[in-house]
């Protein structure tokens, strides 16, 4: 076989290759990952989807309970819904994953309307992402100060460090939902484009341009990052009302078929300066904490308190809202069920 036989082989192997990999393998290759239905809770919910996205295999305790088809891209782009045992509704749909480092579609998955835990449009996944940039940044800049400790490049190493510590305690604390570490964060991240600009800059003005390419690209990076970072306030914002049960203006599964919702009158001064209250609800008496400063109007959500069914042997349980009333006289704390 001569030489251009085996180079016209080799490009036909290639050639045929690739289009393997772009219109058959999608069909055999899946990714697979589980979620909590709660903050907290195990990781019951799995969700299996072929690289194609056109089949979504939904789980719930390693038992598969429906699969979903999506032919078209309108489908892919507004998801499917399935029915889960205890009446909730699952939507699942396929996004780009815009803070993976590689081309991923990742779930965006949400119940009745409110976000599951660990999905691509969870405000807590989404902070954790500015927590380990925040974790890894500050470890690498530690790294590098110190290997410059041989040559004492002081200038750098007094600088480089203290950015490091800096960085690595943003995370600490912004990981425990601090407004003042997002603040301190959003500054250094200013700061790092600063110092990018200037880079692309000062390279642009060479006569060789050499790293132009990289310079450019690390400030687009970091542009992206601010604007990603600035949204952790409404994050925070999101993650302190969900673990108080305070539900204005947030999607907590408000409208699941097991709630209950019911009018609880509370005193000025402890709307004012928080309460403990006893109340009884279907039988069950049990203790709510009342947030100090909370405003009348105002839907407490207390886990777990709601209407029970069984389904195949398992209970599940709704969640109870309160809706907080405000009154000026000194009163005992009442409920009662909305009609």
């Amino acid at each position: 076989m001569g030489v251009e036989n085996q180079l016209m082989l080799i490009f036909v192997s290639g050639l045929l290759g690739l289009l393997a990999i772009i219109f058959v393998l999608p069909r055999y290759v899946f990714y697979r990952k589980k979620y909590a239905l709660r903050r907290g809770d195990p990781k019951r919910l799995g969700i299996k989807w072929r690289a194609d996205r056109e089949k979504i295999f939904v789980m719930l305790d390693s038992k598969e309970i429906g699969v979903l088809e999506l032919s078209t891209e309108e489908e892919k782009a507004q998801g499917k819904s399935i029915t889960l045992p205890d009446g909730s509704v699952l939507n699942v749909k396929l996004e780009l994953d815009t803070d993976a480092k590689r081309i991923v579609f990742a779930p965006n998955l949400t119940i009745d309307g409110s976000p599951v835990p660990g999905s691509i449009n969870d405000p807590g996944s989404q902070l954790d992402v500015a927590v380990k940039y925040f974790y890894w940044g500050g470890v690498i800049n530690i790294l590098v100060g110190i290997s410059w400790l041989p040559d004492l490049a002081w200038y750098f190493i007094l600088i480089v460090i203290p950015i490091g510590i800096t960085a690595f305690l943003v995370g600490y604390y912004l990981k425990r939902l601090s407004r003042a570490a997002l603040s301190v964060g959003i500054g250094l991240a200013i700061l790092t484009g600063i110092s990018f600009l200037t880079e692309f800059l000062l390279t642009l003005s060479t006569d060789t341009g050499v790293g132009i390419g990289g310079n450019l690209l690390d400030l687009v990076d970091t542009y992206f990052i601010i604007g990603g970072l600035f949204k952790g306030f409404q994050a925070i914002d999101y993650l302190e009302n969900e673990r108080k049960g305070i539900t204005n203006g947030l999607p907590i599964n408000i409208n699941h078929p097991l709630n209950l919702h019911q009018d609880f009158a509370v005193s000025r001064s402890e709307a004012v300066n928080g309460a403990e209250k006893l109340l009884e609800v279907n039988g069950k008496r049990f203790s709510i904490k009342i947030p100090a400063g909370i405003k009348d109007g105002t839907k407490l959500r207390v886990k777990g308190k709601g209407s029970t069914r069984d389904v195949n042997g398992e209970s599940f349980s709704g969640d109870l809202y309160l809706k907080i009333l405000i009154k000026n006289d000194e009163i005992e704390s009442g409920n009662r069920q909305e009609s």
